[in-house]
This record gives C-alpha cells, structure tokens and sequence, in this order.
C-alpha cells in the first residue's frame, strides 16, 4: 500500500475501534485491532502491531478462528523478529491450532488469485517446523526435550506437503453429507 492509503487506512481502522467500545461490538472491535496491528506489521512498528493483534485476541470472540490463527501467525513472526523463539513457537503452535479449526473451509484461491497451500498453509507449517528445528538445535542431542521437538517439527513439515486440490463432485457430497451429520449431532446434544 502506499503512504496515503496507509493513512487513509489507519484513519478508517482508528474509527472503527473507536465506534466499537470495549463490550458493544466486540467481533467488529477484534476485526479493526487486528487490521491496523497487520498494518503496523507492514509498517515495521512492531510493537505496536504486537499490542495491537493481542488486544484482537483478547476482544476476539473464541470461535472466530479464521482470525485467531492470523493474528496468532503475526504473534509468531513479531516474537521471531524480537529474537523470543519460546513466544514466536506457542503463537505458531496456537495458529496451527486455531487453523485446524477451519482449514477445511478455506478458499482454495485466495482473494488475489493466490493458492491459500502457499499463502497460507506451507509458510505456517513450515515456519513452525523451522522454529522447532532452531530451539531443538539448542538442546542436548538425543535427549527427550530433543526427540520431542524433533517429532513435532516432522509432523508439521508433514502437514506443509499435504498440498490443497479442489475436490471431485463426489468428495464435495462426502463432505457436506458429513458435516451435515456433524452439525445434526451437536445440534442434538446441545438440546439435550
């Protein structure tokens, strides 16, 4: 973006935190900390994107998972950049988790025609199993700690292979008819 259009940008984002007080509108609240903390990212303010995205989190509603593992991604990039590889490790192994959550409902494409497997799934996966690499690296060889970090560090490379395709009609009724199911099933319990 450019300078003008980051201002515009910042002035937008300032007023919608500023109409959603704390408890009114709190998706809305989440949605324009996150916005300008990615901004302040961009901008190299770290900090200040750093208060920013946790503040998203904190006003976040728990279920919004499509933005709790970007904002979580950008809290693992902040701390790796600060040199924090224990805070950048829990924030990447937060984002896995929170994207674990939706990964089947992510857009094969993204909104610029990009494929969400190298925008999104293969720089996370591949990240988090760098920075395990690099903190195992810093334990005794062999040692359980080791081993373990080792493990996990496969199990992600692992899921940065699965690359994305688009489904066949049959696998997309598949999918439907079970999350139908799915949906059936809580909704049963919920009322029970």
């Amino acid at each position: 973006t450019t300078p003008g259009g980051d201002a515009l940008a910042e002035q937008g984002l300032l007023a919608a935190i500023e109409a959603a007080a704390p408890g009114d509108n709190a998706p809305l609240r989440a949605h324009a900390q996150g916005e300008l903390g990615a901004l302040r990212e961009r901008q190299g303010r770290r900090q200040q994107a750093r208060s920013l995205t946790a503040a998203a989190l904190l006003t976040a509603p728990l279920d919004a998972h499509q933005e709790r593992y970007r904002w979580q991604w950008r809290l693992g990039r902040l701390a790796e950049a600060d040199g924090d590889l224990d805070a950048a490790i829990g924030a990447y192994r937060r984002a896995v988790a929170e994207l674990a959550r939706v990964r089947h409902r992510l857009a094969l494409v993204d909104a610029g025609g990009q494929s969400t497997y190298a925008t999104v799934l293969e720089p996370l996966y591949l990240g988090l199993a760098d920075l395990l690499l690099r903190r195992a690296d810093d334990l005794a060889p062999g040692s359980p700690a080791e081993q373990a970090l080792l493990g996990e560090r496969l199990e992600a490379a692992n899921l940065a292979r699965v690359r994305t395709r688009m489904p066949t009609p049959a696998e997309f009724e598949s999918i439907f008819a079970e999350q139908d199911r799915d949906d059936a099933s809580l909704a049963r319990s919920e009322l029970r």
